[in-house]
């Protein structure tokens, strides 16, 4: 992958070897109608070359709500498409008050809501529900200080269809592509903020209960 620099000079800035792929940051954020970079061939290569429509296809499917797209945004909901259409994944079929992961479960794991919702609770507190659209997990993965277990519970509040993809998949694919990385951060970092509030709002909402 080569970048042009000042006065015309190429600097090799990647090199994509088998397995990998390109292209999906543009499509997935709309940036312009052309490619930033040149890519020269180092040898014989084959190539598998989706058009911008089965692209589109891939990565949509069924269409998310409004909320998720006001949630998260746009390019993070297309992000969470083409991370189920490129990486190796296995599907959990939930029943109503079945569990996903309990506390003390191995972080090994990152999930994707495909239909239903889930209730998130901590020593049978309830922390929060995950609905239809929505990912979980990546907070854990992601982090500098990765824990090695789960913290919390998730049940089934209804039927659900989970995405599960293995924790060195999931790495591998951050490691691949910097639109997931920069999506998966976006998300994490809304998280931790909304967790932070509701603790500092805990205190409050009980002190206010008490009366």
């Amino acid at each position: 992958v080569l970048e042009q620099r000042e006065g015309g000079r190429e600097t090799v800035v990647d090199v994509l070897r088998a397995g990998d792929y390109f292209g999906e940051t543009e499509l997935i954020e709309g940036r312009g109608r052309s490619f930033q970079h040149t890519l020269r061939c180092l040898g014989q290569v084959e190539l598998l070359r989706l058009s911008k429509d089965d692209f589109e296809a891939g990565i949509i499917g069924k269409q998310p709500s409004a909320k998720l797209y006001s949630t998260i945004g746009i390019p993070c909901v297309r992000t969470l498409g083409f991370i189920q259409m490129v990486s190796p994944k296995e599907h959990l079929r939930l029943r109503p008050g079945e569990v996903a992961f309990s506390e003390g479960d191995p972080v090994d794991r990152f999930y994707v809501a495909l239909s239903g919702s889930l209730s998130i609770s901590q020593e049978g507190i309830f922390l929060g529900e995950i609905h239809e659209g929505e990912c979980f997990g990546e907070m854990s993965l992601l982090s500098r200080c990765a824990r090695r277990t789960k913290t919390a519970t998730c049940t089934a509040a209804n039927g659900c269809e989970l995405v599960l993809l293995r924790k060195n998949d999931f790495m591998r694919l951050m490691k691949k592509s910097s639109v997931a990385l920069e999506c998966m951060q976006k998300i994490a970092l809304m998280r931790r903020a909304s967790n932070d509030v509701e603790e500092a709002l805990d205190p409050i909402l009980k002190k206010l209960n008490s009366r």
